[in-house]
């Protein structure tokens, strides 16, 4: 290829760049807007003036105006873990091979993603699945919570059931130096069970009613083990919840969704990928659940008995 065909494909290449840069800048708009009605970031500063002018620009102000104020922090959880994270991928000293976000800023910000999920499950996920509910409130309930980061998403699921008792899984050396802190911080060391390491290293039997499983984590290599592992530790009628990033509207988002789940070294699942994973590890009752709008869905089954 010549001199020029480089060239004018590097100037090509720069533009695409420019563009999809523009993306990130819309998505750091909206945060600072997000901020600002949440009264974290004042509302004269000329970056925040600015973006809202961008925000009406692209038709998004009036969304975001009319949004309850309960979505506001999970929506800013949202674009601080995916910008925090992009940010890291890119640095000079990341390596290649799985998930690496060791940094504090960054698994306080998935952790914060998590923080709503207990009232999503009761609202639209816990009608869907039969008994379940009763489970939850009863004395001597048990969650198992696979990938448990820094503990945000079973502190909040004790604030939902007080009669819940809580095991937390998580490997990284770096969260769980996080979530023990925050669960001595919230009193909550008698209700939740923090252990360091892998979920298919778990040797419980009949113990929970629910157990959580974010696939978006979890290598493929790993995942049939972790699968088998929870799916024994449930109850007799209890049920496993994965949670699996929604396929897209078209090739683009189906594409992005792939490549996201690769990104943060999990495992990219379509239902029939699901269905035959948990088919395989004893459950039955499979049903596929919406995330109510949000791009994570969920994928359900249960352990045969009651």
């Amino acid at each position: 290829m010549s001199e020029a065909a480089h060239n004018a494909h590097g100037a090509e290449l720069r533009r695409h760049a420019g563009r999809l840069a523009a993306s990130a800048n819309a998505l750091l708009a909206l945060g600072l807007a997000v901020r600002v009605r949440m009264g974290s970031w004042p509302a004269e500063d000329e970056a925040a003036r600015r973006g809202a002018e961008l925000l009406e620009a692209l038709g998004i102000a009036e969304a975001l105006a009319e949004a309850g104020d309960a979505d506001l922090p999970a929506i800013l959880a949202g674009l601080r873990a995916d910008l925090l994270f992009a940010a890291a991928l890119l640095s000079e000293d990341a390596a290649a091979g799985h998930w690496r976000a060791r940094d504090a800023a960054i698994l306080r910000a998935f952790g914060d993603v998590s923080a709503g999920f207990p009232a999503l499950l009761r609202r639209h996920i816990l009608p869907e699945l039969p008994g379940l509910t009763a489970r939850l409130e009863r004395a001597g309930a048990a969650f198992l919570d696979i990938g448990a980061g820094v503990a945000t998403l079973s502190l909040a699921m004790l604030r939902e059931w007080p009669a819940l008792r809580v095991v937390a899984v998580e490997p990284l050396p770096e969260a769980l130096v996080l979530a023990s802190a925050a669960i001595h911080a919230a009193s909550a060391g008698m209700r939740v069970e923090l252990r360091a390491g892998y979920a298919q290293d778990l040797q419980d039997t009949a113990v929970f009613d629910l157990a959580f499983i974010p696939s978006a984590f979890i290598p493929p290599v790993q995942l049939q083990d972790v699968a088998a592992h929870a799916a024994r530790a449930l109850r007799p009628g209890g049920w496993l919840l994965m949670a699996v990033l929604g396929a897209g509207a078209d090739r683009a988002a189906t594409a992005l969704t792939r490549f996201r789940v690769a990104a943060w070294g999990g495992t990219c699942l379509d239902q029939a990928d699901v269905r035959a994973l948990l088919g395989q590890v004893g459950l039955e009752e499979m049903r596929f659940l919406s995330g109510a709008g949000a791009a994570i869905n969920f994928a359900a089954a249960r352990r045969p008995g009651r």
